[in-house]
């Protein structure tokens, strides 16, 4: 977990006030639940561009790696709402093909689950009922599994053709040495 230093800790965050009032000794980083700025996001594309791993840019974020995820899944698919070529996109965010159609598939669904709930239902003010960050957690980390396991899959592919290269390879050499022995021989008997 984070330990909050004293005098930086910004208890304006909703989600913080609520988070602290159920788990009162629980250590949350700073920004915990904070709106990104576009400042951050910046910086977050920088840092991501130097390949930092998500529990530096929680670090440097004062975020938990969750959250750090999450809004580089949102910034993903904002990214795809604008237009912009899903090849730029998974350069820039990091992420694999299928990573990013799952991002795609999952926001639009929501998308379209609010467009379509915003149509039929009247506007009723209801206090939002937040997510257990266990589950959140957990669900980001089981999608970082599934791309883990494409990933792996990708590099058995690479090393099963790089052993074919490979034997195919030693063939080549042992054919050149014994024909290079052959040529030996043959000018040693002239």
């Amino acid at each position: 977990m984070y330990r909050i230093l004293s005098g930086y800790v910004m208890m304006s965050s909703p989600m913080f006030k609520m988070i602290k009032s159920k788990n009162p000794d629980l250590d949350l980083p700073s920004a915990f639940g904070k709106k990104w700025t576009e400042l951050e996001e910046q910086q977050l594309l920088n840092e991501l561009e130097i390949n930092m791993d998500c529990h530096a840019l929680a670090e440097n974020h004062n975020r938990t790696p969750g959250g750090i995820r999450s809004h580089i899944y949102d910034m993903a698919y904002r990214m795809h709402s604008n237009k912009i070529p899903k090849e730029e996109i998974m350069e820039k965010m990091r992420l694999t093909p299928a990573h990013l159609e799952d991002i795609i598939k999952r926001r639009s669904m929501k998308d379209e689950h609010k467009q379509n709930k915003e149509k039929t239902e009247p506007i009723v003010k209801v206090k939002p009922v937040l997510e257990d960050p266990l589950q959140t957690e957990f669900n980001i980390l089981k999608t970082e599994v599934g791309q883990m396991r494409t990933e792996l899959t990708e590099i058995k592919t690479e090393i099963k053709t790089f052993r074919k290269e490979f034997v195919s390879l030693k063939k080549s050499i042992q054919q050149m040495m014994i024909m290079m022995k052959t040529i030996y021989e043959f000018e040693t008997d002239q």
